[in-house]
């Protein structure tokens, strides 16, 4: 039973396209006249097919090698984005001795590398706990709460068993901020320690909205 719309074929030629052994698709003629392709016909489809093949796949192996340099350059530009923060991180460091501007200016560099809208550095002191001693943006009521934070808490020993970054998707559902009320979905948290020869001296918060 023919297909609907392909009723007038009366005579059809498949051939494969392959590239070394694999066939990656297919060349398909029809005709209204019954018997109309011949042997000539099919090697010259073939010959055809065989260009066609090669073709297609030279394409198809250009746009991945298009893809793969594209997104190798967008790697080399967050690598490069990366390395001048630690430039102008390290600058600032060398440049001046006021600890207050270094965190501060250093928390200001890295709010913008990050997109992030608020940061806060807390360095730990000799009582073990670790003081809030610069921050941009921070709203009021979260300094209220958060200028201080012991060991235990459940931040930062997170934070300080783990080397790697914490993040927190929703800080509304963090039970140590749940006093804030805080809306739902609005704000994400990155904390990272700050660490000299192996030891924890600091932990770097950033939030974003």
């Amino acid at each position: 039973t023919p297909y609907p719309g392909f009723e007038y074929i009366r005579c059809w030629l498949a051939i494969p396209l392959q590239v070394k052994g694999k066939t990656i698709g297919a060349l398909t003629l029809d005709k209204s006249v019954a018997r109309f392709y011949d042997e000539k016909n099919q090697e010259l489809a073939m010959a055809f097919a065989n260009q066609a093949a090669v073709a297609i796949e030279n394409a198809r192996l250009y746009e991945q090698a298009r893809r793969y340099v594209e997104e190798l350059e967008v790697r080399v530009d967050e690598r490069t984005r990366n390395l001048a923060t630690l430039y102008e991180i390290t600058a600032v460091a060398s440049n001046y001795l006021d600890l207050d501007k270094i965190l501060v200016d250093s928390i200001a560099i890295l709010l913008v590398m990050l997109d992030c809208y608020a940061g806060a550095i807390f360095l730990k002191e000799a009582d073990e706990h670790f003081h809030l001693k610069s921050q941009i943006g921070i709203p009021d009521d979260l300094l209220s709460v958060v200028p201080v934070f012991e060991i235990t808490d459940g931040f930062v020993a997170s934070i300080i068993e783990d080397t790697k970054p914490l993040f927190i998707r929703d800080l509304a559902a963090a039970p140590s901020l749940k006093s804030l009320n805080l809306p739902a979905n609005t704000f994400s948290y990155v904390g990272l320690s700050m660490r000299v020869k192996g030891e924890v001296v600091g932990i770097l918060s950033v939030v974003h909205n």
